[in-house]
């Protein structure tokens, strides 16, 4: 019977250190995966994140009618539109009305007038 106990005892200290270097090899697998995405996949990681957080949205403000006690309209919403030309970035006025005018509902003589008048009152 003695022998019996000891070969069960010997298979479970083998079970036991099997299990041990099992288990002890599979969390060195995962810490061996985890300092690869964290030293190596980082900046893949990063732009995936950022990707997935970060994107442009535009989100019309429509805000609501303000009325008086007599429920008379003080203000509304109203959409606007503005249009820029920075001067260090086209210099001939003539050709930015040309290449503006398709666009607007003015005339190349509007625009260049309109451009004029701002410059002045600039100080350009």
């Amino acid at each position: 019977m003695k022998l019996d106990e000891l070969d069960v005892k010997k298979r479970i200290i083998r079970r036991s250190a099997g299990l041990f270097i099992l288990i002890g090899l599979a969390c060195l697998g995962l810490v061996v995966r985890l300092g690869y995405l964290q030293l190596y996949s980082k900046a893949r990681f990063s732009n995936m994140a950022l990707g997935q957080r970060l994107r442009p949205e535009t989100i019309d403000a429509q805000r609501g009618i303000i009325y008086d006690r007599n429920f008379k309209v003080l203000a509304m919403s109203a959409d606007a539109y503005s249009i820029y030309v920075i001067p260090s970035d086209k210099r001939d006025p003539a050709e930015a009305a040309r290449l503006l005018a398709p666009y607007l509902t003015l005339s190349e003589e509007e625009i260049r007038v309109t451009s004029v008048i701002q410059r002045r009152q600039l100080g350009c």
